[in-house]
């Protein structure tokens, strides 16, 4: 089994699992490989918990990159980056989550990333503005500031249970509604009756098309 595989099948543990509880031991059973093996191609756990989230990041991106292409408009762009992330990051347990943040170098790569998620949409927000999507007063650091406020109230809400992609959706298009301009609005709407038709949310929610 190649590199490629072992990252992949180990993030499908971690995701069930969260990582504490998948030991070395674990993933090499559960690949059918020695632990000799497994230990020639990473280092240590550690080793193997970075290299497997960077791998699944680059994964996920190449995946949004391609689902953005059935975009039209910045606001469907916004929409369909926003529910994939729900949708993928929905697939990992709690347990996931709180046992990364004892990894260091592995949380300073989530944080790239998401710097990195915070740049693209600022700039798809101000294209929405540019192109009369939103309003002209719009800035996009409120109300960025304003969505992940709501999120982390929501996940306090929610507990342990992951917010589903169908209510994040809601949630988005409710904030958007309210910094849209009428064309904006009537692009909301347009953007709902493509996805039901064309059944765009289970395309970027079910993770085997990842």
């Amino acid at each position: 089994m190649n590199g490629t595989r072992v990252l992949e099948n180990t993030a499908i543990l971690f995701s069930k699992y969260g990582i504490k509880t998948v030991s070395m031991d674990l993933i090499a059973d559960r690949l059918k490989m020695s632990k000799k093996t497994l230990y020639e191609m990473f280092v240590d756990k550690e080793d193997i918990v970075n290299k497997c989230l960077y791998h699944e990041i680059r994964r996920f991106m190449s995946f949004s990159s391609r689902m953005e292409k059935f975009s039209d408009t910045p606001l469907e762009k916004l929409i369909i980056q926003s529910v994939a992330a729900c949708g993928y990051v929905s697939g990992f347990c709690p347990a996931f989550y709180k046992d990364i943040q004892k990894y260091g170098p592995a949380c300073e790569i989530l944080d790239r990333h998401s710097k990195e998620l915070i740049e693209e949409h600022r700039k798809i927000l101000n294209d929405g503005k540019e192109q009369g999507y939103l309003d002209s007063e719009m800035n996009p650091d409120i109300i960025m500031r304003i969505f992940r406020d709501q999120m982390n109230q929501i996940k306090r809400s929610y507990g342990e249970e992951r917010i589903s992609a169908a209510d994040f959706l809601y949630l988005l298009t409710t904030v958007l509604k309210g910094i849209c301009t009428e064309k904006g609005t009537a692009e909301l709407a347009r953007i709902s009756t493509k996805w039901t038709s064309s059944g765009m949310m289970e395309k970027l929610t079910i993770r085997e098309n990842i």
